[in-house]
């Protein structure tokens, strides 16, 4: 007989023996590869979904609650500089305006809460892989996908739109308005941007669909009184036409942009300058000064440093940090409530005094009954206690009396406090706690004549002690001359000198190559954990298939044991004599 048809007919004699051993590997092996194959599909699922929610979008800054000049180069471009001509191959500057906000069609029937409002220029729609036709309009607004399947909402339904304004502080900030600050407006729906048409943009990593809708971005800017700002800048590069050497080298300079062309005005400080004639009105006026402050109140401790150790001048800094206190009583138990205090040093206060003294206004001594040497106790909300409003109390002795002129009497010296500074009333203040001590009438008739004029002033080392916080420890830094044009004079260098020092990293400046995270996330993130968790919940699967395996080819060897003479002595034996 020949070996092959020896090995077929072996074959076909014990075809069930093999076929349990060839079922039991196909198990096992299908098992481990659908887990594999799990993980494989999930990547590309979630390569697909990084890539709709980007488009060509390479890199991003995303400034959150700080807002920069929105100039068609956005931070990249120096100040001044024309702008350049667009390269078809080179990189896409985009500036957006995102706020939070809440939709609803006009009919009540539907409501979409925590949507991204996104306030889009010219560049953002040719960063899709396929570009809207129409460009964005004035009126109205452009749902993604995701939004109009909540809303139900087609090209031309009515809705309603609520935009969150956003406030010069958090909302945890002690003096932080609690009104509804949201703008209602009522529009059209223009259209409905699907995915390749960058609706579902995000800069995040979540894989829950983000609910967008479109506005221009100048419509945008002046709805929420953000003229000509912006707060997330993108760096769009096609990478069908750009290699990844070139990419690379585009951000680079992109970043490098940035660092050198950022001005004061993009990290949300400024610099003016506070003349003689508009600091005081009385005849003892104080000096001109220059004056570095922000409209987030609070300056930032990077910021400050650079402020207070980039003068080159021979006039020295002065920090400053003004806040509101709710009561300043005497012994005699007379109070008077809700007073701004300044903590500064020299010229504001003796450099001779100590921590536990305070200066008060001719106003305050007389309204309270105070003489210098004279107790003073002071309560005030710790500026890190946020909604739980934590009161404190401190004592000090009244050092002296100072004029409510000059040097102690400007009222520039409260900052812009949101729901404060713009209040013509008492009766008016949001200051975003319950307003539990009376407001007596010789305390408005204060406030209409002198505003945020400080009653009060202690050193700056005592006012950092009290009223440092996460957002920062002084509201203004100033630098006082014998005349305004030495002030003016000043201002440019100082406003070089601090620039220089201030680092955008520190300040969340910096572009993320988004793009390359997101592709990184998919590729190592939840796919691989999905691998890992299959892998794991079909080992017992794998380890049954792989005992099933072993005991049908143990089964198949041992019904064949006396072809290949492994079976039992006496078999042998008996084989042999029957053989014989």
């Amino acid at each position: 007989m020949r070996s092959q048809r020896l090995l077929s007919r072996s074959l076909f004699f014990h075809l069930r023996s093999h076929l349990g051993v060839l079922l039991g590997t196909a198990v096992g092996t299908a098992v481990l590869v659908g887990a594999f194959a799990v993980g494989d599909s999930l990547q590309a699922s979630l390569r697909e979904r990084a890539l709709n929610r980007l488009g060509h979008v390479t890199a991003a800054y995303d400034g959150r609650d700080r807002f920069f000049e929105a100039d068609p180069g956005g931070p990249v471009q120096a100040e001044g500089a024309p702008n350049p001509l667009p390269d078809p191959n080179g990189p896409i500057y985009a500036n957006v305006l995102r706020l939070p906000g809440l939709v609803a069609r006009q009919d009540g029937a539907a409501r979409a809460n925590r949507i991204q409002v996104l306030g889009v220029d010219a560049a953002f729609l040719p960063m899709a892989p396929a570009p809207a036709s129409q460009p964005l309009r004035t009126e109205g607004i452009w749902l993604n996908a995701a939004l109009a399947r909540q809303l139900s909402a087609r090209e031309g339904d009515g809705v309603i739109l609520r935009l969150h304004k956003p406030g010069a502080l958090s909302l945890d900030a002690i003096v932080s308005p609690r009104d509804d600050s949201s703008i209602p407006i009522r529009t059209q729906v223009l259209g409905i941007l699907t995915d390749d048409q960058l609706g579902a943009f995000d800069l995040g990593v979540g894989q829950e669909s983000a609910l967008n809708a479109f506005i221009r971005l100048e419509t945008l800017q002046g709805l929420t009184g953000l003229p000509g700002r912006a707060n997330v800048f993108l760096v769009g590069l096609d990478p069908s036409r750009v290699s990844p050497e070139a990419a690379e080298r585009h951000l680079a300079t992109a970043a490098d942009a940035i660092h050198a062309n950022a001005t004061l005005a993009d990290f949300e400080y400024a610099l003016r300058t506070h003349p003689a004639s508009t600091v005081a009105k009385a005849s003892n006026p104080a000096p001109p000064s220059v004056e570095f402050s922000t409209r987030r109140i609070f300056i930032e401790r990077p910021a400050a440093t650079a402020a207070l150790s980039g003068s080159n001048t021979t006039v020295a800094p002065v920090p400053i940090l003004t806040h509101l206190v709710n009561q300043l009583g005497a012994t005699n138990g007379r109070f008077a409530p809700y007073s701004m205090v300044t903590a500064a040093g020299s010229p504001y206060t003796p450099a001779d005094m100590a921590d536990d003294e305070i200066l008060i206004n001719q106003w305050l001594a007389d309204d309270l009954g105070l003489r210098p040497g004279d107790p003073l106790m002071m309560t005030h909300y710790d500026a890190d206690s946020a909604s739980a409003l934590i009161e404190r109390t401190n004592h000090f002795r009244v050092r002296a009396i100072v004029p409510l002129s000059g040097l102690w009497g400007d009222r520039t010296l409260m900052p812009e406090f949101p729901g404060l500074a713009k209040a013509e009333s008492t009766h008016d203040w949001d200051a975003g706690f319950e307003l539990v001590h009376k407001i007596r009438n010789q305390d408005e008739a204060y406030w209409k004549q002198w505003r945020g004029t400080p009653k009060a002033f202690i050193t700056e080392r005592a006012g950092r002690r009290l009223w440092a916080n996460r957002f920062g420890d002084l509201t203004a830094i100033r630098w006082f001359h014998p005349t305004e044009a030495a002030a003016s004079n000043a201002l440019p260098q100082l406003r070089q000198q601090i620039r220089s020092r201030l680092q955008p990293e520190e300040f969340g400046m910096a572009l993320r190559p988004v793009r390359a995270e997101a592709l990184a996330a998919a590729r190592n993130g939840t796919a691989q954990m999905f691998t890992a968790m299959f892998i794991g919940f079909s080992l017992f699967i794998i380890a049954s298939a792989l005992l099933l395996t072993s005991l049908l080819f143990r089964f198949g060897l041992e019904q064949r044991a006396g072809e290949i003479g492994a079976g039992h002595p006496e078999q042998r034996w008996g084989h042999a004599a029957s053989a014989a």
